[in-house]
């Protein structure tokens, strides 16, 4: 098991303690899902992503198929 007392998981902004509990609650719907406090959408996951790959592959001189 990774959590202990020694090892403090904090948030990048504020600097928090994030729990196990926390860590684990994931709440999902049909379009996207909420976790640590921030909400994903599988919308924009895929855009960006998509420009994510389309500019690493252009970066390298790699022809993607998408």
């Amino acid at each position: 098991m990774l959590e202990n007392d020694r090892r403090r998981n904090t948030r990048n902004e504020g600097g928090e303690l994030v729990s196990r509990a926390d860590v684990e609650s994931v709440f999902n719907n049909p379009d996207g899902f909420s976790w640590l406090g921030s909400d994903y959408r599988f919308d924009l996951i895929d855009t960006e992503s998509t420009e994510l790959y389309r500019a690493a592959t252009g970066a390298l001189g790699v022809s993607g198929a998408m």
